[in-house]
C-alpha cells in the first residue's frame, strides 16, 4: 500500500438485541386499554344520562376483562358498576348477581382493595333496600361500614355515605335510636371532613330532619331542614328546580306547626317551579296541589282548598284515567272538601271549622 493512500476501515456491527415484549404481553396491554377505554366511555355516557348505553359498554368491559381470568381485579370493577346499572334499571336480580359475583372477586383477590370491597358491600345493600329487602340491606350495609372503617378510618367521609344508607334503613325498620345514631355520626364526620356547607352535609340534614318528621318532632325538624335548603340554594341558587322537594318538605314542617303564611309560601313557590319545568298539567306537581290545598284546609279556606283538588283530580285523570289510586286520594279529598262547603252553606259548621 502507498504512503498517503485514503485507509478505508471496516467496521462490524453486531446487531442490537432489542427487548421487545411477547405477543401476550401486547395481548395483555391492549386488553386493559379496551378495558379502560370502554368503563371511560361508560362513565361518559352514564353523567350524560344515557343508561342503556353506558350498561352496553359496562358489558363489553365485562367481557374483556373476563378474557384475563375470572379472579382479574378488573372484572370486579366492571361488575360493580354493571350491578349499580341493573338496580338503576330496576333489574335487581341482575344487580344482585353481578354485586355477588364481584365481592367474591374482591375477597379472594390477592393484595385485595378493601375499598373497593366495601363498595359492592354497599352497593349490594342499596340493592335490597329498594326491594324493601331491609333486614338483608342492613346486614349488608353493616358489613360495608365495618370494611370501610378498617380501610379508611373512622372519620372518612365514604364511612358517613355508608351511615347514611345505614341510618335509613334503621328508620324503615324502627330501630329509631339507632338510626339517630347513624345520622348524627355521619353529620358530624361529614362537617369536619367536608365542612358545614358542602352539599352532601346538606343531604344527611335532610335525613336527620325527615327522622325528626317521622317521630312528629316538628321543632326539631325546622332548624335542620331550613339548613339544608340554604346550604342548597347557595350552591344552585334559589330558583333551581331540584329543590322543590326540600321546599315542600320544609313546607309540611311548617304547617305541622301552624305556621300557615310560611307553609303557604313554600309550597306556592315549589310549584311555581315545577310548572315551570314540567308544564302547568304534569303529574309530577299533584302532590305539590295536594299540600297546598290542606294548608287552605286547615285554615278552613275550603273554596281555594277546591280550585286545587279540582285541578289535581283533572290532571291525574288526564295522565292516567279516573281509576289511577292518587285520584282516588284526590276524589276523597275533593269529596270532604265539598261536604264541608255544602254544610258552611247550609249554616250547620261555624266558618272557622277545620276538618
Amino acid at each position: 500500500m502507498k504512503r498517503g493512500a485514503n485507509v478505508r476501515h471496516t467496521v462490524e456491527v453486531q446487531p442490537a438485541e432489542l427487548d421487545l415484549p411477547s405477543s401476550s404481553a401486547y395481548e395483555l396491554e391492549s386488553q386493559e386499554a379496551s378495558w379502560q377505554f370502554y368503563m371511560h366511555l361508560a362513565e361518559g355516557l352514564f353523567y350524560l344520562g344515557d343508561r342503556d348505553a353506558c350498561l352496553k359498554y359496562v358489558a363489553k368491559a365485562v367481557e374483556e376483562a373476563g378474557e384475563a381470568g375470572r379472579s382479574d381485579p378488573r372484572l370486579a370493577k366492571s361488575l360493580n358498576a354493571m350491578g349499580v346499572l341493573h338496580c338503576n334499571h330496576g333489574n335487581f336480580g341482575g344487580a344482585e348477581r353481578a354485586l355477588k359475583q364481584a365481592i367474591a372477586i374482591y375477597q379472594n383477590a390477592p393484595g385485595r382493595n378493601d375499598a373497593e370491597l366495601a363498595q359492592a358491600y354497599f352497593n349490594l345493600a342499596h340493592a335490597y333496600k329498594f326491594q324493601d329487602r331491609l333486614e338483608e340491606a342492613a346486614a349488608e350495609y353493616e358489613r360495608a361500614l365495618e370494611i370501610t372503617e378498617a380501610a379508611l378510618g373512622k372519620d372518612h367521609p365514604d364511612v358517613a355515605l355508608v351511615l347514611d344508607g345505614l341510618g335509613e334503613v334503621y328508620m324503615a325498620l324502627d330501630r329509631r335510636s339507632a338510626a339517630l345514631f347513624a345520622f348524627r355520626r355521619s353529620l358530624s364526620i361529614k362537617e369536619a371532613a367536608l365542612g358545614p356547607d358542602d352539599w352532601s352535609t346538606a343531604v344527611t340534614l335532610v335525613h336527620l330532619g325527615e327522622f325528626y318528621m317521622r317521630g312528629g318532632r316538628y321543632s326539631e325538624a325546622e332548624p335542620v331542614l331550613t339548613r339544608a335548603l340554604a346550604i342548597k340554594q347557595r350552591i344552585v341558587g334559589r330558583d333551581d328546580p331540584s329543590l322543590a322537594a326540600d321546599l315542600k318538605r320544609l313546607g309540611e314542617v311548617y304547617s305541622a306547626l301552624h305556621k300557615y303564611a310560611e307553609a303557604e309560601s313554600l309550597f306556592a313557590y315549589a310549584l311555581e317551579m315545577l310548572r315551570k319545568t314540567l308544564g302547568p298539567n304534569h303529574p309530577d306537581i299533584v302532590s305539590n296541589l295536594h299540600a297546598l290545598a290542606q294548608t287552605y284546609r286547615e285554615q278552613a279556606r275550603f273554596t281555594e282548598a277546591k280550585k286545587l283538588l279540582e285541578l289535581s283530580t283533572a290532571i291525574l285523570e288526564k295522565a292516567a284515567g279516573p281509576e289511577r289510586a292518587e285520584s282516588a286520594v284526590a276524589l276523597e279529598f275533593y269529596s270532604e272538601i265539598l261536604r264541608v262547603l255544602h254544610l258552611n252553606a247550609a249554616g250547620s259548621l261555624e266558618p272557622g271549622y277545620a276538618l
